[in-house]
């Protein structure tokens, strides 16, 4: 189903900037549907027998899809093997969603019997240029290339970059990340990392129960660095899903001509790339996010360093101030290792003493039976 402009409706633009994406690509990408529009997504690939004599839907179709109908958000992909193709609606997320048959809500909605591919959004030439700013690529240069004469004099930042991707396909040295869902996409895309979305962690493949990568995943894999960028879990068993099909969408990467395969993975609690993102702009700045995460890609490991049952790395809580207190390492108690990295004179040793005096008073019984503890400082 090929888009329309839709005006997006203001509770789906808030959504958008709590998960840290760029104004620019919040208004290129984000369509708000009304019931016409989500009844022709949804119901476009229905077998003949789900219709009546006359055309219409049967009764029962609709009743499944009653809540759904009702509004929602999607986004409008491009075609890497057709760029002169109308995008197509790539995902749905509806304002209410249906249940699903484990009685959960289904978030992400898809046609009955549609293909999934790939998510390639609409990138605006402000976007374009942070993107070449963090492969090392001159900008001007690509629109030199790229651009036909007398258009880039006339274009705004916040315009579309029509060439974008189209770039990035024949420029093996720019960086993808691939992420579970457009919002993710858009996030890293606002901090200038190239990212592809795929709608769940299993639509990598070339269809349903091959090993093989996304025939449109694979046009941008020869020679090129990927970082898999997949949600952060913390139940044991959807880490271990994650972490398997992380390990056989490196695997088909590398089959494919991939240089470097490697898994990002951030501190805290969130849960999201877009909300890791997001958070530590309100609570220190979009520049401290920034680095940050310019951080975990520095620190990115090697995909096959994850087992099948392995969890990622422990807890990490991130303190800014000048002096650290006990309060910053109460809940260190029960930890079998604590490590904490600051700098010379913020009183790591004092916050070490006051965790050790603690936890001996509390182990008294067994102190004064002559058990021995160490405490390791540098």
């Amino acid at each position: 189903m090929a888009c329309q402009s839709s005006c997006p409706q203001e509770q789906h633009i808030q959504e958008w900037r709590t998960s840290a994406i760029h104004p620019s690509l919040i208004q290129l990408n984000l369509l708000s549907l009304e019931e016409e529009e989500i009844a022709e997504y949804y119901f476009q690939y229905l077998p003949r027998e789900a219709r009546r004599n006359d055309g219409r839907i049967n009764e029962g179709y609709l009743r499944t899809y009653s809540e759904p109908l009702k509004g929602g958000w999607s986004v409008a992909g491009l075609d890497p093997t057709n760029w002169d193709s109308e995008p197509e609606l790539r995902c749905f997320k509806p304002n209410s969603p249906r249940i699903g048959k484990d009685g959960k809500p289904i978030k992400y909605d898809l046609p009955k019997n549609a293909q999934h591919y790939p998510i390639l959004p609409r990138v605006s030439y402000y976007i374009a240029c942070l993107v070449c700013r963090n492969a090392g690529m001159n900008f001007l240069t690509m629109c030199q290339t790229y651009e036909t004469a007398g258009i880039l004099s006339n274009c705004e930042e916040e315009a579309e970059c029509p060439w974008f991707w189209q770039m990035v396909l024949d420029n093996p040295s720019i960086p993808l990340s691939i992420t579970e869902g457009v919002k993710k996409q858009l996030a890293l895309l606002s901090q200038g990392r190239c990212a592809l979305a795929v709608t769940s962690i299993y639509t990598w493949r070339a269809g349903k129960g091959s090993q093989d990568l996304h025939p449109w995943l694979a046009l941008f894999a020869p020679n090129r660095r990927f970082y898999l960028t997949f949600d952060q879990d913390e139940k044991p068993k959807t880490k271990k899903v994650v972490n398997s099909q992380c390990w056989k969408l490196g695997t088909a990467l590398v089959k494919a001509g991939a240089s470097r395969i490697k898994r990002l993975s951030w501190s805290g609690t969130d849960k999201g790339i877009d909300d890791f993102i997001f958070n530590l702009s309100q609570k220190y700045g979009e520049r401290y996010a920034t680095k940050i995460l310019r951080k975990c890609y520095q620190n990115a490991r090697n995909y096959r360093n994850f087992k099948i049952n392995q969890q990622l790395p422990g807890k990490i809580h991130l303190v800014n101030k000048r002096y650290l207190e006990p309060s910053d390492v109460a809940g260190a108690k029960d930890f079998k290792i604590l490590v904490v990295k600051s700098a010379k004179g913020t009183n790591k040793t004092g916050i070490a003493a006051d965790l050790t005096t603690s936890i001996l008073k509390s182990l008294a019984p067994a102190t004064s039976e002559g058990s021995k503890y160490r405490l390791l400082t540098r």
